[in-house]
């Protein structure tokens, strides 16, 4: 039986393109949405989950439902997408404010939360890969609120390396800011399909040939 994959995003540009690859790879997928998105497919491979990011019960069924439907979720990506927010931090609403953390930051770690539960009951074969992945934007020049969200989810995603190096499941970063969203798409499936060659517990920063390296500004 082929393996499955959990996707973030599919509303997205690059999420879709990670479920196109995904689905061309032999993975069934399960796609997250956002409520409301109205995004619907009739291909029995793939199922299509409508996730709202500020509640961890819903991060909860989306695991769920992906493991009821087609037996399991073998691996999952979820990606950071940046570059979404311009505004000068004194401009802010507050609304806007707790919006941007419940969505890029809260959702995430609610989601990634029920990920590593699921793969720690280790019954993946070859053992489940988690794909953590940072898409878009020039991390030098972000504005103050999507600095601290962004810079979360980067310390969040080492932090997760780190903690978790010696459990039965692997743990990748994929960085990008070019506009090759297939390639990269391309390129963060064959990693965690084991078609491209990769190391777990490190980053690869993707330009048209990935090398690794961390996604921080330069100093």
């Amino acid at each position: 039986m082929g393996r499955t994959i959990l996707v973030t995003g599919y509303d997205t540009d690059f999420g879709r393109s990670i479920t196109e690859e995904a689905l061309k790879a032999s993975y069934s997928v399960v796609a997250t949405t956002d409520p409301g998105a109205g995004a619907a497919s009739d291909r029995e491979d793939l199922l299509i989950v409508e996730w709202n990011r500020g509640s961890l019960l819903s991060a909860r069924n989306v695991v769920l439902a992906g493991a009821n439907h087609f037996g399991s979720v073998d691996d999952t990506v979820v990606t950071y997408l940046a570059g979404k927010d311009h505004a000068p931090l004194h401009e802010l609403q507050s609304v806007t404010i707790e919006e941007a953390v419940d969505r890029r930051l809260k959702s995430q770690i609610y989601l990634l939360k029920e990920t590593l539960g699921h793969f720690a009951l280790g019954s993946a074969d070859p053992p489940s890969r988690l794909g953590l992945v940072m898409y878009g934007g020039n991390l030098e020049f972000l504005s103050p609120l999507e600095s601290t969200t962004a810079g979360g989810f980067l310390h969040l995603s080492q932090s997760l390396m780190n903690m978790y190096q010696n459990e039965p499941f692997s743990i990748y970063g994929f960085h990008s800011g070019s506009q090759e969203t297939e390639e990269f798409a391309e390129f963060v499936v064959g990693a965690l399909s084991g078609a491209v060659k990769t190391r777990p517990g490190r980053w690869y920063r993707f330009s048209r040939r990935p090398f690794p390296g961390m996604p921080v500004p330069a100093r």
